[in-house]
């Protein structure tokens, strides 16, 4: 009950500290209001008695014979200006005093209505003296050329009279004005008054506030003690948290993102909940950079193993054994399409790789047959997480199980597929890690075309070289024909010689029938 008293109190005192405040506000802003209101009025009566009097005064003196002052510019601009300075401030237009609010006293208006007729009838008496004068001087001009001695009687009557009405014109004008000073004068204190009177109340309420604050004062200060204890305990909880916190964020700053802020008040504490998501943050953040980190080093790593093993079919098993260590995986098999012939191509299995331990078997498929035919086929990867029975089993030595999930990697390069990776293991694998094999496919790709194109150049090259010697062979067999047909063509020209000779030399046929005819 007297935490509640001491409330209400509390509140008691700040709304009337809040409504003397606003009385105070509205006291200085009446003030404020009353002068920028009145204010102005007042100097535009005296500008204005101002005006209309040296307007009398010159055109008294134009009147008496001042030939220097221009009655429309010294005396009737005067009235026509003050005339129209009084109709702005009764539209509420600007004027050259400047612009001023719209009248909206009934009284005040009425009066400068008043003034503004009496300074309409003040210029029109100004006009017709003005008139009645030249019009004299005129007659007596005309009076003069004619030698004639008659005076202007009647104007001079004209002059007299005007002159009265014109005087007495200038008085009422004079009196309009001091009613509409004395009026505003009259509005000016009405307000003064009522500032006093709202000053007298925030006085009282003044008083009133301080007694107020001097009864919760005493009634407080029975509880500062007990006040103080409380705030002493929550200082000492205060310094517990900031110690937490102090601790968990030094143990997120060295990598320990599996350590737990625990605080009694962590529901409502921002700081806390601001702590615990700088944690995950950097957890996510850390988890991202140890996954591109294990990416970047696996691809630097089997770059090496490409870089060092491109001329040589170990380079398969290589490939097989990395990945399957690389993802802690349990079987991975690696598959070659084979176009050898044209007319027979087929998939070949070149490497599988199980629990470290290379599996010496050999294995055709045929381009569409099984998950491994399909993926050449489509040349897409494949990802089965339920996988039919019995169609893969991870062995080992306490036995078999099926894989939790399963990986066909095609190995492709420019659309083009030259073999297929598959990978299973008890494990799901994660996005990053399937990434990591789609980054690394086309770059076994590109190896396995290399090896492929290095057997190939090879075999032609043994192709060539069998027909090199061949040829070799055959040449020198033709060589060694030519020789021998060489030797004979030169025992057969040595025999012609010996033939020659031995005809040359012998008796001819007629002489030996001669001889046998004489015996």
């Amino acid at each position: 009950m007297k935490y509640k008293l001491s409330y209400i109190l509390t509140g008691a005192v700040l709304l009337t500290g809040v409504f003397i405040i606003f009385l105070v506000r509205l006291t200085n802003q009446q003030i404020k209001d009353s002068y920028a209101q009145n204010q102005p009025f007042i100097q535009v009566s005296d500008n204005l008695k101002f005006k209309t009097t040296v307007a009398h005064l010159w055109f008294e003196e134009f009147m008496a014979g001042d030939t220097t002052i221009n009655p429309e510019k010294d005396v009737i601009t005067k009235f026509t200006g003050s005339r129209q300075i009084l109709t702005g401030i009764l539209d509420g237009t600007k004027t050259e005093l400047g612009t001023f609010e719209k009248i909206a006293d009934p009284d005040i208006k009425l009066t400068v209505r008043q003034t503004i007729e009496d300074i309409v009838a003040l210029e029109g008496f100004t006009r017709e003296r003005w008139r009645s004068k030249h019009t004299s001087k005129v007659r007596l001009a005309t009076d003069t050329l004619i030698n004639t001695t008659s005076q202007a009687s009647s104007g001079e009557e004209a002059g007299g009279e005007l002159d009265t009405k014109f005087d007495a014109a200038y008085e009422k004008t004079q009196v309009s004005l001091d009613e509409l000073k004395k009026q505003i004068l009259a509005k000016v204190r009405d307000d003064i008054h009522t500032t006093e009177r709202v000053s007298v109340m925030v006085l009282f309420l003044l008083g009133g506030l301080f007694a107020a604050m001097a009864f919760i004062l005493y009634k407080l200060q029975s509880r500062s003690e007990q006040l103080a204890m409380e705030q002493q305990t929550k200082l000492e909880k205060e310094k517990i948290r900031l110690e937490k916190m102090t601790a968990f964020a030094d143990a997120i700053g060295q990598g320990q993102y599996e350590t737990s802020l625990i605080i009694d008040s962590a529901e409502s504490d921002s700081l806390a909940m601001a702590l615990g998501n700088m944690k995950d943050k950097l957890k996510t953040v850390a988890e991202e950079d140890k996954k591109r980190n294990w990416v970047n080093e696996g691809l630097a790593k089997m770059s090496e193993i490409l870089r060092k093993n491109h001329e040589t079919e170990d380079i398969y098993t290589n490939i097989v054994a990395f990945v399957v260590k690389y993802l802690d995986a349990n079987q991975g098999g690696l598959f070659v399409v084979n176009s050898s012939n044209s007319q027979d191509v087929f998939i070949e299995l070149k490497s599988c790789v199980a629990f470290d331990r290379k599996k010496y078997f050999s294995k055709r498929i045929e381009i569409g047959e099984g998950m491994v035919g399909r993926c050449v086929q489509e040349k897409e990867p494949i990802y089965v997480t339920q996988l039919p029975n019995e169609y893969i089993t991870i062995t080992s030595g306490l036995g078999g199980a099926n894989p939790a999930c399963l990986l066909i990697m095609p190995l492709k390069v420019n659309e083009q597929i030259f073999g297929v990776l598959e990978l299973a293991s008890f494990t799901k694998l994660e996005s990053y890690q399937i990434g990591f094999i789609e980054k690394i496919a086309e770059s076994i790709g590109a190896a396995i075309a290399g090896v492929d194109t290095t057997a190939r150049t090879k075999k032609l090259l043994e192709i060539a070289q069998q027909q090199a010697e061949e040829l070799r062979a055959q040449e020198e067999e033709m060589r060694q024909n030519m020789e021998e047909l060489t030797a004979t063509q030169e025992e057969m020209r040595r025999k012609e010689k010996e033939y020659l000779k031995i005809i040359n030399t012998a008796p001819t046929r007629e002489a030996l029938s001669l001889e046998n005819s004489e015996e």
